[in-house]
């Protein structure tokens, strides 16, 4: 999921795999809040009719709460990204956002270019570049034109600030 501003740059906020719900706002009201949700990895899912979903959430349901706990994970993963984005460095938040990806979609094997990633990290794709460069020159990564594959996750979980690890407990406990 992410922002924009009236100029067109635009941040990641929120990350939605499997596990997850793109929308659940519009369960909490009628307005809908000025997010885009976009695929950054090929897949599938369901498409669900908002008044279902509420209808469902009404009732009060294993899904009411299952839904909030959700919301809570993706509050938790917006504000840790937005406090990585403002302090950690380049290799930090690409090594979270790597390790997030994978563990969203379960593959070693990401679909991602330079550019795009520098744009949801709200960085320049020379940073990116460099990064990945360093990420590969140590082991962690093999890239090659639009794809990465992720070579040695402890590697990158040393690499990465104690972001992932929040926002991973975070979704861990969701499924308690």
């Amino acid at each position: 999921m992410v922002a924009e501003s009236k100029q067109g740059i635009a941040v990641e906020v929120g990350m939605v795999g499997r596990e997850g719900l793109v929308g659940a706002s519009a369960l909490l009201g009628k307005e809908a809040i000025p997010l885009r949700a976009m695929m950054q990895v090929p897949g599938n899912g369901w498409r669900i009719p908002v008044d279902v979903l509420r209808e469902e959430f009404r009732r009060r349901s294993a899904f009411q709460e299952l839904a909030l706990r959700y919301i809570q994970v993706l509050l938790t993963q917006s504000a840790q990204n937005t406090l990585c984005n403002r302090l950690h460095t380049v290799d930090q938040r690409l090594s979270r956002w790597l390790l997030m990806i994978r563990d969203r979609v379960d593959s070693d094997q990401l679909y991602i270019t330079h550019e795009f990633v520098a744009d949801l990290l709200g960085v320049r794709r020379a940073g990116v570049t460099v990064a990945l460069g360093r990420f590969r020159d140590a082991g962690m990564i093999h890239h090659t034109r639009g794809y990465v594959t992720l070579l040695d996750m402890e590697a990158l979980e040393k690499t990465t600030c104690e972001c992932y690890s929040v926002i991973s407990e975070s979704f861990q406990r969701l499924f308690e």
